[in-house]
């Protein structure tokens, strides 16, 4: 008699089942980084962290280490890791840096910058110097839970009237930029002087260096004019302005100059047709970029070329 088979239960023995895959090693969340320095407050606590807004004191508080509600500050200024706030030199170091003026902080001594959802740019200008800058720990802060906190620092010098702030990319590094102005008289707009600092972000810290070339050669500070006059003695009393644009586009910053120059004709000349008043414009663009952390240049600014030029020129009297 013939013996019926079932699909299921005729032929190869069924194989044995696969064990299960090794459960993957649990992977420990890395712990949240611990910021620079931190303080809590209520202030904001009803709106969502993009929407708060702290009272100056409570950046003072954060930033300035030993800050007093009177706005007065322990001598000497140190931030809030206890790091003097201070720069040595600002630029190449041939000129001595303007003694700074003891100042008692009030509102208009900080300037904050959102830098969208929590994140905030904050400089509080602890002093004041005589040729119209400021300096002053400057810091990207996040607002926390329950206060705000500092996750990078540093220290900025900057043109201190209508400053704005702003991050901007060189090379792919962060760099903070600092657009303010200073002004002979307030109230006329034609006295005032407008210059953009900026500073490299380095890991956690806002470092100032001077503006080199890719020798390694010191050309000036990161102080950028983008209005600026004055006259060349050298140059036979000869008067100039500055115009500049600064463009920061696909990772490079580029500075367009363009430099007007003017020399009134000489009373004791006035038959001499070389003396006549005359008019010179010239034009330069630089790129600039960062290389271990400096911005590198490739060569002198347009206004620094024209002096040297002056200088080195034979006097018209010869």
């Amino acid at each position: 008699m013939g013996v019926l088979c079932v699909a299921a239960s005729c032929g190869s023995p069924k194989p044995p089942p696969a064990k299960p895959a090794p459960a993957a090693p649990a992977v420990a969340a890395r712990p949240p980084v611990r910021p620079i320095c931190a303080v809590e407050t209520t202030a904001g606590l009803d709106r969502e962290p993009r929407d708060r807004v702290f009272p100056a004191q409570n950046w003072f508080v954060l930033m300035v280490h030993a800050y007093r509600s009177d706005g007065e500050m322990a001598r000497p200024l140190t931030d809030c890791t206890g790091r003097v706030i201070k720069l040595d030199v600002d630029g190449c170091g041939r000129d001595p840096l303007p003694e700074a003026k003891p100042t008692q902080l009030t509102p208009d001594d900080l300037v904050v910058t959102s830098l969208g959802e929590e994140r905030r740019l904050v400089w509080v200008i602890t002093e004041h110097l005589p040729d119209g800058q400021g300096q002053g720990p400057v810091a990207i802060a996040t607002v926390e839970p329950r206060g705000i906190a500092v996750r990078a620092l540093g220290v900025l010098r900057a043109y201190r009237e209508h400053v704005t702030l702003r991050l901007e990319t060189v090379s792919g590094a962060q760099v903070l930029v600092a657009d303010g102005q200073r002004c002979a008289d307030p109230d006329t707009a034609a006295s005032c002087e407008r210059a953009i600092r900026v500073v490299p972000l380095v890991g956690d810290r806002f470092v100032m260096t001077p503006l080199v070339t890719a020798e390694g050669t010191c050309i000036s500070s990161t102080l950028f004019p983008v209005r600026t006059k004055g006259t060349q003695t050298a140059a036979h009393g000869a008067t100039y302005e500055l115009e500049a644009a600064t463009n920061f586009s696909q990772g490079t910053m580029v500075v367009r100059e363009q430099l007007a120059v003017s020399r009134a004709p000489r009373p004791h000349a006035a038959k001499d047709t070389s003396s006549e008043a005359f008019i010179a414009r010239l034009q330069l663009e630089r790129t600039i970029a960062i290389r271990n952390g400096r911005l590198v240049t490739d060569g002198p600014s347009l206004l620094t070329r024209w002096m040297r030029q002056s200088e080195n020129a034979p006097s018209a009297d010869q």
